[in-house]
């Protein structure tokens, strides 16, 4: 009936409307948590050698010159005003374009 596809329809607009804000906001709850776990020394910032953890640790046998370089890299891609740390927005901005691309 033109009644229960009605239904149908609305709950599944309700249900796609609703996970999409909830998941958003549940990646951005763990985007900031992540960013909270490797702003070791609480500045509010991460820094280059801050960020250089994380890559170490997702790339294990890295040298430490390709590793330095993915991190210049990571950080003139994010860094929007140039002061050569990533601020929590630019960090989540950073992780949502690479999450966009897997």
């Amino acid at each position: 009936s033109k009644w229960y596809q009605r239904r149908v329809r609305d709950t599944n607009y309700f249900i796609n409307t609703n996970l999409r804000a909830l998941m958003a906001e549940a990646i951005d709850m763990v985007l900031e948590g992540l960013f909270n776990s490797l702003d070791a020394d609480k500045s509010g910032f991460i820094e280059s050698s801050e960020l250089l953890v994380l890559v170490e640790e997702m790339e294990p046998g890295t040298s430490k010159d390709i590793a330095n370089d993915i991190v210049k890299v990571l950080v003139e891609s994010a860094d929007n005003d140039g002061d050569g740390k990533l601020s929590v927005e630019e960090f989540k901005r950073l992780m949502e374009s690479t999450l966009g691309d897997m």
